[in-house]
């Protein structure tokens, strides 16, 4: 606790802060295995690329043939990474408005943060439904284990967030690039009404994102290159 009262403190904190929560999603849980099985193997959009008979890789087989429980530890992986990311969000949102500092670069990462929360949410509400909506970080024992939420309080929470998040930059310049632009909340706001059958609100953001400068790449392999990355279809 005292190491936390004593971070919170300066602008160079914040941006440490910020900088922590997009590095987690490159981390292990956010982006390996346990999404990948979670979100991709029960479609066919991914596969295990092994053999059924390989029983080294029977953890990732289950979500292929609709047999996955509780019991797989890529669920428990992928419920763990997406919590650990909403705390980092949680953290920036609850402790960085008191710090002095500037107040546009503050305003900035308030809503970066609250993109990546309304992304961790948004992958969590599609696999489990009805989930523990954490807006803030714990304050003592009592608060540590919280009922699900229904998940139409989750789905318009994420909306809530995205809904700010769209004030965020249509681009960044310099050692900025690659952080979340207004384009990428509107885009995944579509998502979001998309699977809540909101047709025209799904319409009203793509539109929207159409007006922003995005291109196709014009070498789709190199795209997912480092040639191609921060793109015009980035």
């Amino acid at each position: 606790q005292t190491e936390a009262v004593q971070f919170w403190q300066t602008q160079e904190d914040a941006t440490k802060a910020v900088n922590a929560m997009y590095g987690n999603t490159r981390g292990w849980l956010f982006s390996a295995f346990a999404p990948m099985a979670v979100e991709s193997l029960g479609s066919d959009d991914a596969s295990t690329g092994t053999e059924p008979s390989d029983g080294s890789f029977s953890f990732m087989n289950e979500f292929d043939t609709y047999t996955v429980t509780s019991t797989n530890d890529r669920v428990y992986d992928f419920w763990n990474g997406m919590y650990q990311e909403i705390n980092y969000c949680n953290q920036i949102l609850d402790n960085v408005p008191n710090i002095t500092m500037d107040d546009n670069l503050k305003s900035r990462y308030l809503l970066e943060a609250k993109f990546l929360r309304a992304y961790s949410y948004f992958r969590l509400v599609r696999a489990f439904g009805d989930v523990p909506l954490r807006l803030h970080v714990p304050k003592d024992v009592s608060e540590y284990n919280i009922p699900r939420s229904p998940k139409a309080d989750v789905w318009a929470a994420i909306e809530q967030d995205l809904s700010s998040a769209e004030a965020l930059p249509v681009s960044y310049s310099g050692a900025d690039v690659g952080r979340i632009t207004k384009g990428a909340a509107l885009a995944l706001h579509a998502k979001v009404a998309l699977y809540q059958t909101k047709w025209a609100e799904a319409k009203g953001y793509t539109d929207q994102v159409m007006t922003l400068g995005y291109s196709l790449y014009a070498d789709y392999e190199k795209m997912f290159r480092e040639v191609g990355e921060n793109c015009s279809e980035s």
